[in-house]
């Protein structure tokens, strides 16, 4: 579960965020009240200094270390595929609001 994966990965999670100036951070949480993500949102000097910001590539690599240990060690991945879903839904929603300028409902259709 999302609980599991930050506790797991929170010291290097915290060395990552070091070098950043971070504005606010917190959990994500469902609507049962469960957690399922978090979001850090991070001042930048200007979108030149946001660019070299390179936290996908970052993320990408952690979770897919987690994938492939998972299929080795028989085990499922620390981020389950509905959760891995939820993400995707709430940034498409993200770019979606920003092209239309309007409040985006959920679920997504």
């Amino acid at each position: 579960d999302a609980g599991s994966l930050r506790e797991h990965t929170r010291p290097t999670h915290l060395d990552y965020l070091g070098g950043f100036d971070v504005v606010f951070g917190g959990p994500m949480h469902d609507d049962d009240g469960a957690m399922c993500g978090s979001l850090i949102v991070v001042q930048a000097e200007d979108r030149a200094a946001f660019a070299d910001i390179d936290a996908t590539e970052y993320y990408h690599a952690l979770q897919i270390a987690d994938f492939l240990a998972a299929i080795i060690e028989d085990r499922d991945p620390m981020v389950p595929g509905p959760d891995g879903r939820g993400a995707v839904e709430l940034f498409t929603a993200i770019y979606r609001s920003q092209q239309s300028g309007e409040a985006i409902a959920f679920p997504l259709h």
